[in-house]
C-alpha cells in the first residue's frame, strides 16, 4: 500500500473537505452553467478535476513535509516558511506549465 505523506492526522479529511468545493467552484469557473446542466460534462469534468487536484495536494503536502523534517526547529520557522513558499511557487508553476502545454499540443 503507498504511504501518503501526512503533516497533521487530518490531513486526508481536509482535503476530503475542501476538494470538492475547489472542484465544484474550478468547473463552474471553466464551463459555466453548462457543467451542472450536462451530465456529459458534470461526471467526467468532476472526476479528471478531482484526481488532478487530489495529485497536486499530495504534492504540496510531500514538500511541508519534507521541510518540515527538514527544519523542524521552532526557530527555524522563518526560513521553513520561506523555503515552503518558494518550493511551493516552483512546484504549482511546474504543473501549470505542463498541463498548459500538454493541454495546447493537443
Amino acid at each position: 500500500m503507498i504511504r501518503l505523506p501526512r503533516y497533521t492526522k487530518k490531513d486526508i479529511l481536509i482535503m476530503l473537505g475542501l476538494l470538492p468545493l475547489f472542484v465544484l467552484s474550478i468547473n463552474c469557473l471553466l464551463f459555466g452553467q453548462r457543467y451542472l446542466r450536462e451530465a456529459r460534462l458534470f461526471v467526467p469534468a468532476t472526476l479528471i478535476t478531482f484526481i488532478v487536484l487530489a495529485l497536486s495536494w499530495q504534492l504540496h503536502t510531500r514538500v511541508a513535509v519534507t521541510v518540515r523534517n527538514r527544519f523542524p526547529r521552532d526557530r527555524d520557522m522563518i526560513r521553513r516558511m520561506f523555503i515552503a513558499i518558494m518550493l511551493f511557487a516552483i512546484v504549482t508553476g511546474y504543473e501549470n506549465k505542463k498541463f498548459v502545454v500538454d493541454y495546447t499540443m493537443d
